[in-house]
């Protein structure tokens, strides 16, 4: 390994360090765009780089000096891990008759979630809830001072108790809404290093990702936990937020299948934003869009329809 680093390696870390720390206090997980743009952009285009190791750790230890242990470790769990992930998996293949054949998204993705999973169960040991809840507390008596608070009274009541209850499951709420932004970042810079010809791989379609066999015994185990857990019990809410993170990883194969099956249409951009639409205004529709993800296994829905097709 050659130990000196080109100055466009340590730009980037000490771009998305900076990013981070200034952007992460004011928007939270939506300062990750920023933050990972920089580190995707020299990952993605440096196959299995050891230099690129050293400058995400040292991109943490700028953020763990300059802004101390809490920014670091939602650094560490949201910018560190993630950008190890792919640096790890992006370029990995195997041979078939000395033919080279890519690792598909399912196996990034797979990685990533575990990680989520690992890191909701750090948030709750390093992070607890009473904090959030202590903030939350602060924050609605700051509110109640408001001299319109009366005329609006019953309006931020309901408000409050709808965040008492989406407390319980923060971290697995925000972890998942990272890991959306973490793979929107991905894509639009693999998109960009397409466009510009740079690419050292074929690039990863989310019409192709498929979660592995042994998947669907994290929802077992985890679904059997809820069942029995005691409800108001930390190691239940704990994994009440595990299952959230394990569910979004099915809704995204729901959404591999769907991009699958419109792959090859005329109209295909068109259907998609008003499938997606679709889905917004009618979130029964994420329910069987995850149900699908789930039953994929024995559906087999993109083999039969490839199947159809021939």
């Amino acid at each position: 390994m050659n130990w000196v680093l080109p100055p466009k390696l340590f730009i980037a870390g000490a771009i998305s360090a900076l990013a981070f720390m200034v952007l992460f206090p004011i928007l939270n997980q939506f300062a990750l765009f920023i933050s990972l743009f920089p580190l995707f952009s020299i990952i993605l285009t440096q196959p299995f780089s050891k230099e690129c190791q050293i400058i995400i750790v040292m991109a943490w230890l700028i953020v763990f000096i300059a802004s101390g242990l809490h920014i670091s470790v939602f650094y560490l769990f949201y910018i560190i891990g993630p950008s190890f992930i792919v640096n790890r998996q992006y370029f990995r293949s195997y041979k078939i008759k000395q033919k080279k054949v890519w690792f598909t998204p399912g196996l990034l993705l797979t990685d990533l979630l575990v990680w989520s999973m690992m890191s909701v169960v750090i948030m709750f040991l390093i992070l607890p809830l009473s904090a959030l809840q202590l903030d939350m507390t602060n924050t609605f008596s700051q509110i109640a001072q408001d001299p319109l608070y009366p005329k609006y009274q019953t309006t931020f009541s309901h408000i409050k108790q709808l965040f008492e209850k989406l407390l319980y499951y923060h971290y697995g709420i925000n972890i998942v809404i990272s890991n959306f932004l973490i793979i929107a970042t991905f894509n639009k810079v693999q998109k960009i290093i397409v466009k510009n010809k740079i690419n050292r791989r074929p690039p990863m379609k989310l019409s192709q990702m498929e979660l592995p066999k042994w998947y669907g015994g994290l929802l077992i185990v985890s679904g059997c936990l809820w069942v029995m857990l005691t409800p108001a019990s930390t190691i239940a809410l704990v994994n009440t937020n595990i299952l959230i993170i394990i569910l979004s990883g099915f809704f995204l194969q729901g959404l591999s299948i769907v991009h699958n099956l419109f792959k090859d249409a005329k109209n295909k951009q068109m259907i998609l934003v008003l499938f997606y639409l679709v889905m917004i205004l009618f979130t029964l529709l994420i329910l069987l869009v995850t149900l699908l993800g789930i039953l994929e296994p024995w559906l087999q829905v993109r083999q039969q329809f490839s199947i159809r097709k021939e």
